[in-house]
């Protein structure tokens, strides 16, 4: 709500100035970085389809996150004051591609604890 009340306020004049673009851009990347539509299907479809059991998930595949987020949010988080954030954003951006195309394209246990790390790259960003 923020973001709408900064564009609103600055397209009043009729036109966006490169604050108030930046404050869209912003708003938008972090809009559609929330946006996760399958996280709800994961399991059926990892189940289902990459033929992974509900207990082989539960025990070694979705513990891997929790422990990997909280592993790197300290290093992350200095990283983003050292290089800058929008580095930090490139590397959530490329996190959270890794992760689909390891879901996509990855078989077995290990590569989906490891989809699971990239994840928790991702979401500690």
């Amino acid at each position: 709500s923020s973001c709408l009340f900064a564009l609103l306020a600055s397209a009043a004049g009729g036109h966006l100035s490169r604050a108030a673009l930046a404050t869209l851009l912003i708003c938008v990347y972090g809009f559609v970085k929330e946006l996760r539509p399958s996280e709800s299907f994961l399991t059926p479809f990892l189940v289902n389809d990459k033929g992974l059991s509900n207990k082989v998930l539960q025990e070694q595949v979705y513990p891997v996150w929790s422990y990997t987020q909280i592993l790197t949010l300290l290093p992350l988080s200095v990283l983003a004051e050292v290089l800058g954030y929008k580095a930090l954003i490139v590397v959530q951006g490329a996190a959270y591609v890794g992760t689909e195309l390891l879901l996509v394209f990855g078989e077995g246990v290990h590569t989906m604890q490891l989809m699971q790390v990239v994840y928790a790259v991702g979401t500690s960003a």
